[in-house]
């Protein structure tokens, strides 16, 4: 059947899955980083895909992903900072601070990040020189920073 004259047929648009709150956070911090990060400095992305089926979680754990990764991985003059990104009434789970407590113990820097600016006072405190600022001057909860030594 097609359309009446002078009126354009139907679009057939594709599903798209919706994005979760925290996926939107790390892309937010994905142009951030790209905007911020000092060159040749990098970040990756670390998480796996949420809401993997079986056999998606299956793959992942033979080509290597860890249970409780965090989220992001910066690296800065040899400093290896890692991100874990959690909504504001998000909490670690066991094997997160497991985690956490192996990566510092290793002398990896580990951050905990609610807000873009706690994205970027981590950064900060782990002496990131930065090249854009988040510059929103609101307030947001304290990030929880882990660091051997400096805390």
């Amino acid at each position: 059947m097609s359309a009446p004259h002078g009126t354009a047929p139907p679009v057939r648009r594709k599903k798209r899955r919706r994005k979760t709150p925290e996926q939107n956070f790390q892309m937010d911090i994905k142009q951030y980083l790209d905007l911020a990060l000092p060159f040749p400095d990098a970040w990756f992305g670390a998480s796996a895909a949420t809401g993997t089926s079986k056999t998606t979680g299956g793959i992942l754990k033979a080509m290597g992903y860890q249970a409780g990764t965090p989220d992001m991985l910066v690296t800065y003059q040899g400093q290896t900072i890692w991100l874990e990104l959690k909504s504001a009434s998000g909490s670690l789970t066991k094997v997160q601070e497991q985690c956490r407590d192996d990566l510092v113990t290793s002398g990896c820097k580990w951050a905990l990040v609610r807000t873009l600016d706690d994205v970027e006072r981590a950064l900060t405190r782990f002496g990131v020189p930065l090249r854009a600022t988040v510059g929103t001057g609101r307030e947001s909860e304290k990030a929880v920073l882990l660091a051997c030594g400096a805390a």
